[in-house]
């Protein structure tokens, strides 16, 4: 449901999940701890330096650092020009991760898992678990939160309008005559 590696999406929804909760913003945040297992913690909690969008997407501070200042992590905070944001590379200090060996005994089903724990500048703390990533079988997502995506990764190439109707002609795609207008409108986005 990121445009990261899988491994840190948990973490990704731990946050978002208590920074609704508790109506927290960034500078609300004094301090991150994430528990993972150990082949999140070896392919993902590694220093961030800004290095390309890849090594963005792989990183588990850099993906942190985006949702606590945004909100979220769309495809959108993982173009070149974010990736030296001083706003990022500033929040980035305050996350701490560490291996989580009760998640780790859990085994490979929980690999993604996440356990969560938010120190606010005014001395509150918050805790959240998210063993499942959301897209699993195990935590399935909605058709809203699908679109909701689609819309996110289309939005700096394709108008409103022509967004609109691709998932109104999605909805339909069993019932279409014809894909000629679907591929035609994001045909013409795909050059943008």
């Amino acid at each position: 449901m990121y445009p990261s590696v899988t491994s840190i999406h948990s973490a990704l929804d731990a946050l978002r999940h208590i920074m609704a909760t508790e109506r927290l913003a960034a500078a609300d945040i004094e301090r991150i701890e994430v528990g993972c297992g150990h082949m999140t913690y070896v392919h993902t909690a590694w220093p961030y330096r800004p290095a390309g969008v890849t090594a963005a997407q792989m990183n588990i501070f850099y993906g942190l650092a985006v949702t606590a200042l945004h909100g979220e992590a769309t495809a959108a905070y993982y173009a070149e020009d974010y990736l030296e944001d001083p706003a990022i590379l500033g929040f980035i200090p305050r996350i701490a991760v560490a291996e989580d060996p009760e998640l780790e005994a859990k085994g490979a089903a929980f690999r993604h898992a996440c356990r969560m724990l938010v120190h606010t500048r005014g001395g509150g703390s918050f805790r959240h678990e998210v063993l499942n990533r959301r897209g699993s079988p195990e935590n399935p997502v909605s058709a809203a939160e699908v679109e909701a995506k689609f819309r996110a990764n289309v939005a700096a190439c394709l108008p409103g309008r022509e967004t609109d109707r691709v998932v109104a002609l999605v909805a339909g795609f069993e019932a279409l005559d014809s894909t000629e207008e679907l591929t035609t409108i994001l045909g013409v986005a795909w050059q943008v």
